[in-house]
């Protein structure tokens, strides 16, 4: 993520028990987290230090804030949420100029799915509520006026959860553990030339920015603007 911004005010939706959340912190970024399990919130609290909102619906959270962020993470958030288009327009509401909404989720659109099925691991049912694909990310930030600097099934988590995916799979199947350790080594590695197609991974990560403000646009003259 440093690739993009080097510090600033971040909020992650959903950081469970906040790994992602102390990296960043240690990064350099003012970190905030709304996140809907007790137990997670009390140790982001008390073990952490981060202001922590306990809350299943975000959306709700962050059109009642005046808080603005220059970060607000996803990381296989969104597709839990009841209201997912909601929370990325409150999302979107409390981004800085300039400010950028990082999205994780599942690829409905992914090779492994097309191949399995119902059975594919990543629909993860119930807990998963929506399957969402990167075209519909795109048409609903284009309608928020965000600009999508990054969408991508290529990205170092996205190749990792290819993997989990076939792992997990193969542990359904009622095979001799020594066939399935076997199996473990030599599909992921087989199944590698599909999956690491773009568009077609497991999983996907999209960059969303709002657009800076014409005065921070560098060489912008307000008075040079006008005809």
């Amino acid at each position: 993520m440093t690739q993009f911004r080097n510090g600033g005010r971040l909020l992650e939706i959903g950081p469970s028990t906040g790994a992602f959340c102390l990296l960043a912190k240690r990064a350099g970024f003012e970190v905030r987290a709304i996140e809907i399990d007790e137990t997670c919130v009390a140790f982001l609290r008390n073990e952490m230090g981060l202001s922590v909102d306990h809350s299943g619906d975000p959306d709700l959270v962050l059109n009642r804030s005046e808080e603005s962020y220059d970060v607000i993470c996803l990381w296989h958030a969104l597709e839990h949420t009841p209201r997912p288009w909601a929370v990325l327009e409150a999302a979107a509401k409390r981004l800085r100029p300039g400010g950028q909404i990082f999205i994780a989720c599942p690829n409905p659109d992914a090779w492994q799915a097309a191949i399995m099925g119902p059975r594919w691991p990543h629909w993860d049912l119930p807990r998963h509520l929506f399957a969402i694909p990167i075209p519909w990310i795109r048409q609903h930030a284009a309608r928020l006026g965000l600009v999508v600097q990054l969408a991508t099934t290529r990205d170092i988590g996205s190749l990792y959860l290819n993997r989990v995916g076939w792992s997990m799979a193969i542990e359904r199947l009622a095979l001799p553990a020594r066939l399935r350790r076997v199996l473990h080594r030599i599909v992921p590695i087989l199944a590698y030339p599909w999956d690491s197609v773009e568009g077609r991974g497991s999983c996907y990560c999209v960059v969303l920015r709002r657009p800076p403000e014409p005065s921070q646009v560098p060489g912008h003259s307000a008075a040079g603007s006008g005809g």
